[in-house]
């Protein structure tokens, strides 16, 4: 049952919603399992999102012809990181800071300034993620000079 919504759990489990609910109040180990099965659901849709806000190296293959025949040729290539789905992952986390409604360019008049704000402050956000990683990756310290 990962995955499905509570209507659906209580469908399978040939009760109704409000039955249901009533069971996660009072037991609340069924609930715990319950909200786990829905969070081993939302993992990989997670996992995918924020992969998304990066910027990656990805592995691409095309056929080409090489020497009179066709070949499939493996390269990496580059991808930026998508914007869009930062400013929806930071609306999510941090929603009193990214109002999807602000980023959508309801809301006041200062809403194109707002979203230019928070666009530069995905860009240095990601900047610094990606500085860190390769830190990481190198193995070196914050006061290393090649760190700085």
């Amino acid at each position: 049952m990962i995955g499905l919504d509570d209507q659906r759990i209580a469908t399978a489990l040939g009760i109704s919603e409000s039955t249901l609910t009533l069971w996660k109040r009072k037991f609340p180990e069924f609930k715990a399992a319950i909200h786990a099965g829905k969070d081993i659901a939302d993992a990989p849709v997670i996992s995918s999102l924020y992969e998304l806000t990066q910027r990656r190296t990805v592995r691409r293959a095309r056929p080409m012809v090489v020497d009179k025949s066709v070949e499939i040729v493996e390269y990496d290539e580059a991808v930026e990181a998508d914007l869009k789905a930062a400013q929806y992952w930071m609306a999510c986390r941090h929603p009193e800071k990214w109002s999807l409604n602000k980023l959508r360019g309801g809301g006041d008049s200062e809403s194109a300034d707002e979203i230019a704000r928070q666009e530069a402050a995905v860009r240095q956000m990601l900047d610094d993620v990606e500085a860190r990683s390769v830190v990481a990756l190198l193995g070196l310290t914050p006061s290393s000079k090649l760190a700085r």
